[in-house]
């Protein structure tokens, strides 16, 4: 099945126009607008492409998954994602989509959201959906409707993989000075998981992703040395695991 092109919004409203041109500038920025990953987002790629190999490919009966990247951004997970079949990448934000054309011609992507689809029949369309990086950018309020979309896009059965800074260490994370992105609303591990089991999701497995080049408190400044009695060690994995910024989780779509 193929998505039918999302018309282009001739105008945007002040806030959709704002979010826009943001995303217009950080999609092309040095550290952010390249086709490669950046080292932040080649970390969450290898906790990825793990659960990918792990529970999706072993399980599958096919020979090429259908595959959504949700909230795509420049393109940068789209393309990778393409390695293990046919994927589909969508992002409201028409800056982002424009971004991702430039940078990979052909892949398929579209400005679209989750409702889009499900209104266009892809109901249990997808063997899997990534979304890295963005449910932290929804609102509270819609946060949940956010999951049960994804639950109404897969296959009875289906994968999920979220990524998401840890809700528990914003606070840390606001003492570095970050610029935020238009909206920011960092959920917690245990936020994550009842919103996930409550939309009917069984959680598989969870994993973090630690940042060694960014530093947020004395805990993470050791755990990010690469030299002394703790570099390498077995202490300081685990150390890496408790002060890893993100969250990630594998979610099946459990059939009821």
């Amino acid at each position: 099945m193929e998505v039918s092109a999302v018309s282009e919004m001739v105008s945007l409203s002040p806030a959709l126009a704002s979010e826009n041109e943001y995303y217009a500038k950080f999609w092309s920025s040095e550290a952010w607008g390249s086709a490669q990953p950046n080292n932040d987002e080649s970390l969450r790629a290898n906790a990825i492409t793990k659960l990918i190999e792990e529970f999706v490919i072993p399980g599958s009966n096919v020979t090429s998954l259908r595959i959504l990247d949700l909230g795509c951004g420049r393109g940068w997970l789209t393309s990778l994602l393409a390695n293990y079949g046919s994927v589909l990448g969508i992002d409201p934000v028409p800056a982002a989509i424009e971004r991702a054309k430039l940078l990979f011609p052909t892949l398929d992507v579209r400005v679209a959201d989750s409702a889009n689809l499900i209104t266009e029949g892809f109901q249990a369309h997808f063997d899997l959906i990534v979304s890295s990086e963005v449910i932290e950018h929804v609102v509270p309020s819609q946060k949940p409707e956010f999951v049960c979309h994804l639950k109404r896009l897969l296959k009875p059965n289906g994968f999920a993989i979220l990524t998401t800074p840890r809700g528990e260490l914003w606070k840390q994370w606001q003492r570095l000075g970050n610029g935020t992105q238009p909206v920011e609303e960092w959920i917690t591990e245990s936020e994550l998981t009842k919103l996930c089991e409550s939309a009917g999701f069984r959680v598989v497995k969870r994993d973090r992703v630690f940042l060694p080049d960014c530093p947020f408190d004395w805990l993470s400044r050791l755990a990010s040395r690469r030299t002394g009695l703790l570099a390498g060690s077995g202490l300081q994995r685990r150390l890496r695991h408790h002060r890893g910024i993100y969250q990630v989780v594998a979610l099946q779509n459990r059939e009821r």
